[in-house]
């Protein structure tokens, strides 16, 4: 389960999420997963298009509870894709929704 159950991890840490190929609509689900991690503190859109958003995003949760979190929030909602990390940048995360085939 990744809800909020009261348990505290360390102190926050902030990543900033990337999220590609992903509609509105879906971004707007998406938010709504964001606040029922484990360790959430706080979250903030950065940047936000069409099929392009940025959040900052605080949590208690180390990063690898919070990569599975992510790969998670995924299939819940029905969303091929994956979970990334771009060469170089500390602390981001990539988000790719994979296209569909025709």
């Amino acid at each position: 389960s990744f809800t909020n159950d009261g348990e505290k991890g360390g102190l926050p840490t902030a990543y900033t999420l990337v999220f590609d190929n992903i509609s509105v609509d879906e971004m707007h689900d998406i938010s709504s997963y964001l606040v029922t991690f484990k360790g959430y503190e706080h979250h903030r859109t950065i940047a936000a298009m069409t099929l392009h958003h940025e959040v900052w995003y605080e949590t208690s949760i180390d990063s690898a509870r919070l990569t599975r979190n992510l790969q998670k929030m995924l299939e819940h909602l029905g969303i091929k894709g994956r979970v990334v990390y771009p060469h170089g940048q500390a602390g981001v995360y990539g988000i790719e929704k994979l296209p569909t085939a025709n």
